[in-house]
C-alpha cells in the first residue's frame, strides 16, 4: 500500500503567484480564498474561488493539490475533476435553488452530494478522503431553520 503522502501533497502560495505555476502533470487542483473571490479561470484544472472575509492585511491565498501522474481531466455536469489511478479532486459550486419547500441550501447542498457520490460510481471510487463546503452565513437563521442545519440534513438526505 502507498502511503498517503506518497500519493498527496499541498502547496500554499499568494493567489498573485497562481498564474506563475507550472501547469505539470502533478496539479490535481486547488482552492483560492479571497473577498470578493478572484477569478480562477484554469481551463480543465479543478480550482474553486472561494470568497471568505480574510484578516485585514492578509493577502488572498491559494491551495494546490498535486499527485504523482498520469493525471486526466473531466467534466461531469457541475463538477470539474482530475484524477490519477489513485485519487480523484473535483469541484463545484451551485446557487442555491428553491424546487420546493424545503430551504434552498438543504435542496442545493443534497443535489451536491448526489452528483459527486455518482462521479465516484462512475470514475470507479470508493472511498472518499475528504470534502471541503463552504457557504456564506453559516450560523444565520432562514426559512425558521439555521443554515447550518439545512446543510446536514441536505447532505444527510444525499447519504
Amino acid at each position: 500500500m502507498i502511503p498517503l503522502e506518497a500519493m498527496l501533497g499541498l502547496s500554499i502560495l499568494p493567489a498573485s503567484e497562481l498564474s506563475r505555476l507550472p501547469r505539470q502533470d502533478s496539479l490535481l487542483g486547488g482552492a483560492c480564498f479571497s473577498h470578493l473571490a478572484a477569478s480562477t479561470e484554469t481551463g480543465d484544472l479543478p480550482l474553486l474561488a472561494v470568497d471568505m472575509r480574510l484578516l485585514t492585511g492578509e493577502a488572498a491565498i491559494c491551495e494546490a493539490w498535486q499527485s504523482p501522474g498520469p493525471l486526466q481531466s473531466g467534466r461531469r455536469g457541475a463538477i470539474r475533476y482530475r484524477e490519477s489511478d489513485t485519487l480523484l479532486f473535483g469541484c463545484l459550486s451551485l446557487d442555491e435553488t428553491s424546487a420546493d419547500a424545503r430551504p434552498p441550501l438543504q435542496i442545493t447542498t443534497e443535489a451536491a452530494y448526489q452528483s459527486i457520490f455518482e462521479l465516484l460510481e462512475a470514475r470507479g471510487f470508493s472511498a472518499v478522503l475528504r470534502f471541503w463546503n463552504y457557504f456564506p452565513a453559516i450560523n444565520q437563521e432562514c426559512h425558521d431553520i439555521e443554515r447550518y442545519r439545512q446543510f446536514n440534513i441536505g447532505r444527510q438526505d444525499a447519504f
